[in-house]
């Protein structure tokens, strides 16, 4: 019982001498450089950013300049560019329908030579995917490309 008046007696004299107003007040960082004047403190650490960036996977790296700054220069890998092949002038003329069968064939005008297809057909390096009433799907390598009358 004597241990359990002593804990509690030293809690509530902390409390009361942190309340009471002539207790000194404590030093902190702020207080401390207010009595010196210097307002900034120097910096003690060094923060190290050659690890591998976690999107592109490269590293970046530090270059120095004639002022003794130095700067993270990152390397960024070149889009690699693929030459693509222009789409030739390509004209929907019409769609011819056989009533009995029901196959539909439509005529395309490839750089101004024209040619009736049907769907998997290729012409001048243009293959018919599609046919709608008033369109047609062309691919082009993995392009596709939607042509109206």
């Amino acid at each position: 019982m004597p241990v359990v008046i002593g804990v509690w007696g030293l809690i509530i004299y902390r409390i009361f001498a942190v309340a009471s107003p002539d207790s000194p007040t404590p030093r902190f960082a702020d207080s401390a450089t207010k009595e010196t004047g210097s307002s900034q403190l120097p910096d003690t650490f060094r923060l190290l950013a050659n690890y591998p960036d976690p999107f592109l996977g490269n590293i970046a790296q530090e270059k120095k300049i004639a002022s003794g700054k130095r700067i993270l220069k990152k390397e960024v890998p070149k889009p690699v560019v693929k030459a693509q092949q222009p789409w030739p002038s390509v004209t929907y003329v019409g769609m011819i329908k056989n009533q009995k069968s029901s196959k539909q064939l439509v005529m395309v005008q490839v750089d101004g030579v024209s040619n009736v297809m049907k769907v998997g057909d290729s012409a001048g390096g243009i293959s018919l995917t599609r046919i709608y009433r008033d369109s047609v799907e062309l691919a082009m390598g993995k392009e596709r490309k939607i042509v109206r009358k």
